[in-house]
């Protein structure tokens, strides 16, 4: 088969230079330093993307001596950064691991921290500050120190996690069952203030908060928008087409993309009209 490659779009939306990836990657790629850090089977690979910049060494993860065969090798599930030279990564074996990026004597990533947790992560953790939250495969939400590994509060969930845990304007939400969307505040206990049934629908990406309104759209089309303190539904609008990414500002535009590649503007539905 032709050799993999990733593609970099430039400011003006234009598909820019492809570098070749040796590998298929198993969740989304993160940008760190001067460089792209792709999640590859069993190891992270740096990718400098600035012109003159070093290539530098793999992280590769240490394997059980015995492993146990039944079971497939663990994959990574998720990478999110903490800092401008430091992410932090877990995998299907619920291995979670701060990685730093340091450039003595050249560039390599190198693990600083590692953390075997008692049940899977199984969907992406969000990360703010000093904390990271996570969903893990008990049911259970967990608010974590980002650097000590500390687990500072727990919560029930009360169904499987089934989208990726996300933090709002202060706020963790979290999809269970792909039939309830649950909102926490971090105190850093997570304490659930409210929760929405979704009628069948899981969430096309993460909650956006705009004009004081919290604008969730679901992957059948259907976009609500709520009181953020509460799961008062002010308004209910149905676009007519599948969903496939969060609410995002385009300059001073509110879109949301569909299947199709449309764009759908919401401004007119925060403003109370069709």
């Amino acid at each position: 088969g032709e050799t993999p490659k990733g593609w970099f779009i430039t400011p003006s939306g234009r598909l820019g230079r492809g570098l070749p990836i040796p590998g298929e990657l198993e969740t989304k790629p993160i940008s760190l330093g001067d460089g792209v850090i792709l999640p590859l089977a069993n190891r992270l690979h740096y990718l400098p993307i600035k012109s003159g910049s070093r290539r530098g060494d793999d992280y590769t993860r240490k394997l059980d001596v015995n492993p146990d065969k039944s079971q497939p090798p663990p994959k990574w599930i998720h990478l999110e950064r903490l800092s401008d030279n430091e992410i932090l990564a877990v995998d299907s074996g619920g291995a979670l691991t701060r990685i730093q990026l340091r450039t003595d004597p050249s560039p390599h990533l190198f693990e600083s921290r590692k953390l075997q947790l008692p049940s899977p992560v199984t969907v992406p953790f969000a990360a703010f500050k000093d904390v990271v939250v996570f969903a893990d495969a008990n049911q259970q939400l967990h608010v974590m120190d980002a650097q000590s590994f500390q687990v500072l509060g727990s919560a029930n969930l009360n169904g499987n996690a089934t989208n990726a845990v996300w933090m709002v304007e202060g706020k963790v939400f979290v999809e269970t069952n792909r039939s309830e969307l649950l909102a926490f505040d971090i105190t850093p206990t997570p304490k659930q203030l409210w929760s929405l049934p979704l009628n069948g629908s899981g969430l096309a990406g993460s909650p956006r908060v705009v004009g004081g309104r919290l604008v969730v759209a679901k992957q059948n089309g259907e976009v609500l928008i709520l009181e953020p303190s509460s799961n008062q539904v002010l308004q209910r609008h149905f676009l007519g087409q599948a969903l496939v990414d969060s609410p995002s500002m385009l300059g001073s535009h509110l879109l949301v993309p569909s299947l199709d590649g449309s764009l759908y503007p919401l401004e007119a539905l925060l403003m109370g009209g069709q």
